[in-house]
């Protein structure tokens, strides 16, 4: 019985020492440390020793908060392919997304960055090293200058040196400040995908401290290092940087670049102008109930003739594009309104025939006509998806429409006379329309019903805007001034005057910071919008706002078009005298 039972012994320890020289191979071919496998065992009902539990501690990354968050990985050598895969992977990521998330991720990435190149070196893989470091160098700014200055002696180092630098470097390790919901977002990406090598190195490397969501500021943690290990170098920099910042602040108040488009000669009679989103195109509606279309970048805005669409007696048709200009006609009337849908695909027109066309831009033909209003339409607004359209009459409403549908969604019954302007606000659930019953009104969508009465002009109302976060609203019109509204209690902010006629146009610049006006008075007007916004001073005077103004020879100024860089488009009638 003893001899059968030290044979049964032996043939456990010989089966143990396969089983462990096969794992150990297996291991092996994916790259993976055998010490981790190679951990002594104990038979104490599948306890682990105290070398296994350091090696799973070392492998562990977990929130200080949630012992659910903890991630277990096995340590990885990648080569440098796998390196600049998972840098890209982890780049992509965080591009997508949001503005909330990605401010706090952004921190990861010259950390892994900066691992990756140094790893790389401590294969000897010195040529694809240099080649990763100098590719992408361009995603990290002035903030890791002294970093990427110790990669670069790194990357410079002689075999005396090169030993010691990558040993000091890598134990270096990086502080990164994240709030617990953005470091449970990073930690649900990385379990869904095949980021072992993320995982070890954010293990190794990054030092994570979790905040609180309501006591983040991402400024107070834009280093590597911790406040008090910041030389004065360092500050010196920082506050040059902050400096920066600041001039860039006050460039943005600055006048703005302006081009004037004037129509001379337009014997037709100019009864409405728009730019195009991307400020290529500007399109005009004429009293002889044309529209015509001009190419700003000298390219051909179409190569063919269309005679008749379909072969209906009323069909809308094309006149043959010349190299001045293209022209559309359909409308029976003059043509009060038009302009192009958000993405530039389509155009919109209205006319006095009490009728909205929606235009094909690339074969210039009328896809759609509108019947609902039973006096003219002065004004059409699109949401910002295009795929939704409001228009003002002078029957006193305001209808809404869906491109795929002849007729309207929404009618919007209330002000007194003839809706003037109408204007899409930014998150696409309200509408604001200006009455020549000199007030202004926001309705609310999906109940049809105004939500706001904006009570101050002296005048009709015939332009409006709202600010790009949607808290404020800006009318213009016959009694020559710029009301700025705060939307939340309908009160006015400022009262901007200067203008000696009708007010035409209003818009906000892309980034906010100006705003501008255009009127029969032939001027154009640049106001302070930051100042002007200001809570504080509500109903006074704006004319501490005005940043310039502009007077144009002989050209009143109906329409006003902010590029994506900030350019001024303005468009008007030139009148000959």
């Amino acid at each position: 019985m003893v001899e059968s039972r030290t044979a049964c012994n032996g043939l456990e320890e010989s089966n143990g020492t396969s089983i462990q020289n096969v794992l150990e191979m297996h291991l092996k071919t994916r790259s993976i440390d055998s010490s981790f496998a190679t951990a002594e065992r104990t038979t104490e009902f599948g306890g682990l020793t105290t070398m296994t539990r350091s090696k799973l501690s070392e492998n562990t990354i977990g929130s200080q908060d949630n012992d659910s968050n903890l991630i277990t990985y096995n340590s990885i050598v990648a080569d440098s392919i796998s390196h600049e895969e998972h840098y890209l992977s982890l780049k992509s990521f965080f591009a997508a997304c949001n503005g909330t998330y990605r401010s706090e991720l952004l921190q990861l990435l010259f950390p892994i960055y900066s691992v990756f190149v140094v790893e790389q070196v401590d294969m000897d893989h010195h040529t694809s090293a240099q080649a990763f470091f100098q590719k992408y160098i361009s995603d990290h700014d002035e903030r890791y200058k002294r970093d990427i200055g110790d990669l670069m002696q790194l990357l410079k180092s002689n075999e005396d040196q090169l030993k010691c630098r990558i040993m000091e470097m890598k134990k270096k390790t990086f502080n990164v400040v994240l709030t617990s919901k953005t470091l449970n977002y990073l930690m649900q990406h990385l379990r869904n995908s095949n980021n072992s090598v993320l995982l070890q190195t954010i293990n190794k490397h990054l030092n994570i401290r979790i905040l609180d969501e309501s006591k983040f500021d991402l400024d107070q943690y834009w280093v590597t290092e911790t406040p008090s290990e910041m030389d004065e170098e360092e500050d010196s920099e920082v506050s040059l940087l902050k400096e920066s910042i600041r001039k860039l602040d006050t460039l943005s108040k600055t006048k703005p670049s302006i081009i004037l488009h004037s129509f001379v000669n337009a014997y037709q009679g100019l009864s409405a102008v728009t730019f195009s989103p991307n400020s290529n195109v500007i399109c005009a509606g004429f009293e002889d109930a044309s529209i015509r279309l001009w190419s700003l970048n000298m390219k051909k805005l179409g190569q063919y003739s269309q005679k008749s669409a379909n072969s209906k007696p009323n069909a809308a048709v094309v006149d043959a594009p010349s190299s001045e200009n293209i022209v559309l006609r359909g409308h029976k009337g003059p043509v009060y309104a038009v302009r192009f849908l958000p993405e530039g695909t389509g155009m919109l027109s209205a006319s006095e025939d009490c009728t909205v066309r929606l235009w094909s831009v690339q074969s210039q033909t009328a896809m759609v006509e509108y019947k609902g209003h039973n006096q003219p339409i002065w004004d059409i607004s699109s949401g910002c998806k295009g795929s939704y359209f409001v228009s003002a009459s002078a029957d006193q409403t305001l209808r809404l429409w869906a491109s795929e549908y002849a007729f309207p969604l929404r009618i919007f019954a209330g002000h007194l006379s003839s809706v003037d302007c109408v204007q899409f606000h930014p998150n696409g659930n309200y509408i604001a329309s200006g009455s020549s019953d000199k007030t202004c009104r926001l309705w609310d969508i999906q109940s049809a019903q105004f939500v706001r009465v904006f009570v101050g002009h002296e005048a009709p109302i015939f332009t409006s805007a709202f600010s790009a976060d949607g808290t404020y609203l800006v009318s213009g019109g016959n009694d020559n001034r710029v009301l700025v509204w705060d939307i939340r209690n309908g009160k006015i902010l400022k009262d901007l005057r200067g203008h000696t006629d009708t007010l035409c146009s209003i818009e906000f610049s892309k980034d906010g910071s100006m705003l501008v006006s255009g009127g029969l008075d032939n001027s154009i007007r640049v106001w302070n919008a930051e100042a002007m916004l200001k809570s504080g001073n509500e109903g006074k005077a704006g004319s501490d706002c005005l940043v310039s103004a502009y007077s144009t020879k002989a050209t009143s100024v109906l329409e006003l078009h902010f590029s994506q860089g900030n350019l001024l488009l303005a468009a008007g009638l030139h009148e000959t005298r």
